[in-house]
């Protein structure tokens, strides 16, 4: 993945708080429920990361094919961004933030 995006760092922090809740619905530590909670957590995760992976890849792709002054607008664009698509970005980014499940929730304070 391209580290530009920060979306490795975004997917480690859902791991691990989707690993954790998988974990603390642990009846007993034995190797089938072990086995268990790894699929599950594989199953819930694996498709958002490839998701992830595959949109980073596009996004290297093209950043790459385009001549430097090209690279360089789009610098300027990206410091220089819109307050509407940057919200909408925000959103997408922060939609999907999991908790976990065994603490108090924490309120959706998020304002855009």
């Amino acid at each position: 993945m391209n580290p530009s995006g920060g979306a490795d760092a975004l997917n480690a922090m859902h791991d691990v708080v989707s690993l954790a809740n998988w974990i603390n619905t642990l009846q007993s530590l034995s190797l089938a429920n072990l086995k268990k909670v790894f699929k599950e957590y594989h199953h819930e995760r694996l498709p958002v990361a490839k998701k992830s992976f595959k949109s980073c890849q596009v996004f290297t792709r093209n950043l790459r094919k385009m001549r430097s002054k090209y690279t360089a607008a789009l610098r300027l664009f990206m410091r220089r961004l819109p307050k509407w698509l940057w919200t909408r970005m925000m959103a997408k980014i922060v939609s999907a933030r999991p908790q976990l499940l065994f603490l108090p929730l924490v309120e959706d304070k998020t304002r855009f």
